[in-house]
């Protein structure tokens, strides 16, 4: 059902986001 898995592949992604840019300098 792409009504929930968008949402959680975008959630995942921004979190991935997220944790590199508090990993990452800068």
């Amino acid at each position: 059902d792409w009504g929930f898995f968008v949402p959680y592949l975008i959630g995942s992604i921004s979190l991935i986001v997220l944790a590199v840019g508090s990993i990452s300098p800068g």
